[in-house]
């Protein structure tokens, strides 16, 4: 191995407030810990004043000392600032074994003084083992000075070290060397190629809020830090990197040529499950593929189906096939899907119209209602047999279906990216898209043979896609 980097000093990001400096932080946290949790348990009355017995539910730790704390809190504070703003919604997860590791036995009340004092936000949901407290910034005050504070440096080597430990770990999991090695060997011909052009754009850029402009402008800050390999694979074999939450308006600053997308991919992927749960042949999608893409009546595209089908000898009974499931995989496969929502909701955009169907309807832990749920609402209004279906899958684990849907996406695309490395063209993933680096490897590079080898894979796999390509100068 070569020898550690030596590294003197680290720019860090910082609470601009006064109230908010790391000396009244450090404060609050004695104050806290030095005294203990309790709780009123039994009321009763006395002179017509209740009176409560409490228990104590935490007891009161000793006082750490000022300076064990100073460079935690300052490497901790720097983290979750930027980890939050590199997240297009503000939010990060910290792996606690890996903090505790770092920081020890103070993290978890440092969690808790940084939330008092109304730095962060945490989210009560957590499980051992699986995922740990979303952590929300709610102090975006912040500012960037550079520290040569030997802790500080020392926590985030040893951070990066871990990390670094455990994308091995997933990486000799997924079990395919060859295949890692191609998909790295892009990653690391990424360049941002117009950086003043980029920042330029992001200043002038109109934001709902400033937060989502830190967020522009952290993504392009933290590609000098990041080492343009795979971040994780998570266990649906999904690859994360730098580029896996990059604004698509963003990528015309990087040595991008193509982009090509599956339309409508997640959705399209669901058509797996109505397959087999009605039996459609391929024969029928087939014919129902042929029919004029302007039909977007229900009425029309069962008789027009039922017309082609008829005329070409086929029987098909629409009772036990609806129609609405016909026409689910119609739109999904043309790539219309999201064009039926659009006009429905005109002022939301079509990426902010995604999320929000997905939430409702595919990822919804409670699928059973519509209440409270105007997406799954009017999904359900347009495929009622869809929905009725979804609800069945997540009968027993509501959690199986969205991941067997993002496993399916993964194995498709393993298959396609496997094909682009036999040619070796210098491509990767984000999770429904080939990105195609422009560079000299790529010469030879053939965007028709492309399109066909993703169109060929899904239809392999019972699937009909269309691909849209989004070309940059």
């Amino acid at each position: 191995m070569g020898k550690k980097k030596i590294i003197k000093e680290m720019r860090i990001a910082i609470l601009l407030d006064k109230d908010l400096s790391i000396d009244n932080i450090i404060n609050r946290h004695i104050e806290l810990v030095t005294n203990p949790i309790e709780r009123p348990i039994n009321m009763k009355i006395e002179n017509n004043f209740p009176i409560y017995e409490t228990e104590t539910i935490r007891e009161a730790k000793p006082a750490p000392r000022k300076a064990i704390l100073l460079p935690k809190y300052i490497y901790l504070i720097h983290t979750i600032i930027m980890r939050c703003r590199a997240d297009k919604y503000h939010f990060t997860k910290l792996s606690y074994k890996t903090m505790i590791e770092v920081l020890g036995k103070h993290y978890t009340d440092m969690l808790r003084t940084l939330e008092d004092m109304g730095v962060i936000g945490l989210t009560t949901a957590y499980e051992v083992g699986k995922f740990g407290r979303s952590i929300l910034l709610r102090n975006w005050n912040i500012g960037f000075t550079v520290t040569k504070n030997k802790k500080v440096i020392e926590y985030s080597q040893k951070v990066a070290e871990l990390v670094g430990e455990h994308i091995e770990d997933e990486i000799k999991k997924y079990g395919d060397d060859e295949f890692i090695k191609n998909y790295q060997d892009s990653l690391t011909l990424l360049q941002l190629t117009k950086k003043s052009e980029a920042i330029n754009y992001i200043r002038n850029k109109k934001y709902l809020s400033s937060k989502s402009k830190d967020f522009y402008l952290g993504k392009i800050e933290s590609f000098n830090y990041d080492d343009k390999m795979i971040h994780s694979i998570d266990g649906n074999n999904r690859i994360y990197h730098y580029m896996t939450n990059l604004p698509r308006d963003l990528k015309c600053f990087f040595n991008i040529k193509y982009q090509c997308d599956i339309r409508n991919s997640h959705p399209l992927l669901f058509n797996l499950f109505l397959i087999d749960k009605y039996n459609i042949s391929d024969d029928i999608i087939y014919y129902l593929l042929q029919i004029n893409g302007n039909i977007v009546d229900n009425h029309y595209l069962g008789k027009q189906l039922c017309n082609t089908l008829n005329h070409n000898n086929i029987e098909i009974d629409l009772k036990s096939t609806p129609i609405d499931v016909l026409k689910y995989i119609y739109s999904t496969s043309k790539g219309l899907f999201w064009d039926n929502f659009l006009g429905l909701f005109e002022d939301m955009e079509r990426s902010e119209i995604k999320q929000k169907m997905f939430c409702e309807v595919f990822y919804s832990k409670k699928s059973k209602s519509t209440r409270f749920k105007p997406f799954a609402k009017i999904f359900k209004e347009y495929y009622p047999n869809v929905w009725k279906t979804i609800k069945e899958l997540k009968a027993e684990d509501a959690d199986k279906l969205p991941n067997d849907m993002m496993a399916h996406e993964s194995r498709l695309f393993h298959q396609i990216l496997t094909e682009c490395y036999q040619l070796n063209w210098k491509v990767f993933s984000i999770h429904d898209a080939i990105i195609v680096l422009d560079v000299e490897s790529n010469n030879h590079f053939d965007l028709d043979k492309l399109i066909t080898i993703m169109t060929n894979v899904y239809s392999s796999n019972r699937l009909h896609s269309t691909v849209s390509v989004d070309v940059f100068n």
